[in-house]
């Protein structure tokens, strides 16, 4: 009996070092992407950032010419052999499959995505709140309403004195040729973009909160850009789609 009493007091000793250790640093974190119940707990996020960190260029280099690692393009979207261009919605939905949301990368484009999130709030929990402080591992996403165009990414970071949002994503020069964005020493950058990139954004400017919706004769065109935090493991639900 003592001995069975010294394995549980080991076993939970052990399982009490890996919660303090997801708290001081979730990106090591076994169990989601921190400690404490969050909605998406269950889910890898530390493994689908740690991925996305391998694709990217920053903002800065860029600006400084350097080329991308992964360039803007959709030939092949679910297959592992395309992975060396991605537009926004396959990079995001590669995400999805890395955190585990989905055991195999789901057929999802901008448009799909953002009606799946709607249709399926147990899968996507959506913030609608203006003041809501994005988490890492949270997407943005927005869709045209006639369903050709649209945007989303990744939150991999955010800061809560500056506001700042930092996000990987995959986007064109074209996606961005009105907006304006200042990393942490105010610094303008050009948008000569075309591939997976890390960007700041104010998170209620132009890009992101603040995102239009309506065309220069006022009528609505687009959803409003909000947050969502991906939910629920592919053990407990599996998601499959054709679209």
């Amino acid at each position: 009996m003592w001995e069975v009493t010294q394995e549980v007091e080991s076993w939970k000793s052990r399982g009490y070092a890996k919660r303090n250790k997801c708290k001081e640093d979730s990106s090591s974190c076994e169990f989601g992407s921190s400690a404490g119940g969050d909605n998406n707990s269950d889910l890898n996020i530390p493994a689908g950032i740690k991925w996305l960190e391998t694709l990217h260029i920053t903002m800065q280099e860029r600006n400084d010419g350097k080329s991308f690692k992964v360039s803007y393009g959709h030939e092949d979207r679910i297959k592992k052999s395309g992975e060396d261009e991605m537009d926004c919605s396959e990079l995001v939905s590669r995400y999805l499959q890395k955190v585990e949301w989905s055991s195999k990368v789901p057929y999802l484009v901008t448009w799909s995505l953002y009606d799946v999130a709607i249709k399926h709030p147990e899968w996507f929990e959506k913030h609608d709140s203006i003041d809501y402080k994005p988490k890492k591992g949270d997407v943005f996403l927005w869709k045209s309403l006639n369903g050709k165009m649209g945007h989303t990414g990744v939150v991999v970071d955010y800061n809560s004195t500056t506001d700042i949002v930092t996000t990987i994503e995959s986007i064109t020069g074209k996606s961005v040729a009105n907006e304006k964005s200042k990393a942490f020493d105010g610094k303008e950058y050009r948008f000569n973009f075309g591939g997976v990139i890390k960007c700041v954004w104010k998170r209620n400017e132009y890009h992101l909160l603040s995102h239009t919706t309506k065309n220069k004769s006022g009528e609505v065109y687009r959803s409003s850009c909000r947050f969502y935090t991906p939910k629920v493991h592919f053990s407990k639900e599996d998601k499959t789609f054709n679209y």
